[in-house]
């Protein structure tokens, strides 16, 4: 099979899965990258110590808990008052 050939198979299966705007946006985050990810890695990950990473997790970890509790809409409740179908299960 030719490489044009795959290209149009999956964008085909795509938009039969997602539709236009929903490939559209999946392509959107797509992106090409250069380098050797794991030379680079490596550089960084060597000056990381155990206590930056556990910082860095509490720190996230906060974050997440204030933007759960200040940001984030009840869906449940919203969508009780809808009358179109939602399926709000994520798990």
């Amino acid at each position: 099979m030719k490489l044009t050939d795959i290209k149009k198979q999956g964008y085909s299966a795509l938009i039969n899965a997602l539709g236009v705007a929903g490939t559209l946006k999946f392509l959107q985050q797509l992106e090409v990258c250069y380098g050797n990810y794991t030379e680079e890695r490596d550089q960084h990950m060597d000056k990381l110590t155990v206590d930056d990473f556990r910082n860095f997790v509490k720190q996230k970890q906060e974050l997440d808990k204030k933007n759960d509790q200040s940001s984030n809409p009840d869906y449940t409740t919203i969508a009780s008052y809808s009358s179109l179908p939602v399926n709000l299960d994520t798990n």
